[in-house]
């Protein structure tokens, strides 16, 4: 709890510092609503795998993400991404599942909650325009801030998981006429040990000079099946968004 405050703290302290110190910030606010179509864990690595989507049902769930693009040099700039993510749900385990040193039974309802906080924060430089898109690309510090869990009468079992993950940063914009626009964006990288993949989608469209509203869709897919933790999961999300510029 301690190192998600510092995390926390240390992220919107880099924001307010850097919108300080440059004249244009966008903050994007999007809430929506997540689908898993793949969820499959296990603790540690080598033991059961199980998956949460069967578990838990593949959603709806609520979720929220905060980004902030701060403009600092004519061709750079910063953006801050706050994304939290908690997955609850209550079924019945297929099979006996041994989940960090905890046995549960299968066949008894059973709560599992699967929580993927993250954080980022990333440089980029914008390149010139390329068929009247703004291309941005730069390096994203994304840190994970995980905690996954089972619940089964007087037995509960979880796992904590605080990481750092360097990702490649590329974002692309077209405007059609002057109010309406397309967005791309993307943040991934895969390594033998694992990885993650996160685009998005959006189409905004400008009410004032200062304020947009968006339609968005996301995909986030990746984990690790290294070390103390097994860990993939895939999910779909669909927001509205409010973009408000200055």
């Amino acid at each position: 709890m301690h190192a998600r405050r510092w995390i926390i703290g240390a992220v919107f302290s880099l924001g307010v510092a850097a919108a300080q110190t440059h004249e244009s910030v966008r903050v994007n606010l999007e809430g929506g609503f997540a689908y898993q179509t793949r969820n499959t864990s296990a603790i540690p690595a080598d033991g059961t795998k199980f998956s949460y989507r069967d578990l838990i049902g593949r959603g709806p769930f609520y979720y929220s993400r905060l980004t902030a693009i701060i403009h600092g040099e004519e061709t750079s700039g910063y953006r801050i991404v706050v994304a939290p993510l908690n997955a609850f749900g209550v079924g019945k385990l297929p099979n006996k599942v041994v989940f960090s040193g905890v046995t549960f039974d299968p066949g008894t309802e059973t709560a599992g909650r699967y929580i993927f906080n993250n954080y980022r924060f990333t440089w980029w430089h914008r390149w010139r325009p390329i068929d009247g898109a703004d291309i941005r690309a730069g390096w994203t510090f994304f840190v994970r801030d995980a905690n996954v869990s089972l619940a089964q009468g007087s037995k509960t079992a979880s796992f904590y998981n605080l990481g750092p993950v360097p990702l490649f940063y590329l974002d692309a914009t077209r405007s059609f006429d002057g109010r309406l626009r397309a967005e791309f964006e993307f943040d991934g990288l895969v390594a033998p040990q694992g990885g993650a993949l996160d685009f998005g989608l959006a189409l905004a469209y400008s009410l004032t000079p200062a304020a947009s509203v968006k339609l968005q869709t996301r995909y986030l897919d990746g984990g690790t099946g290294s070390g103390s933790a097994y860990s993939y999961s895939t999910f779909n999300y669909v927001a509205l968004g409010i973009e408000l510029h200055w």
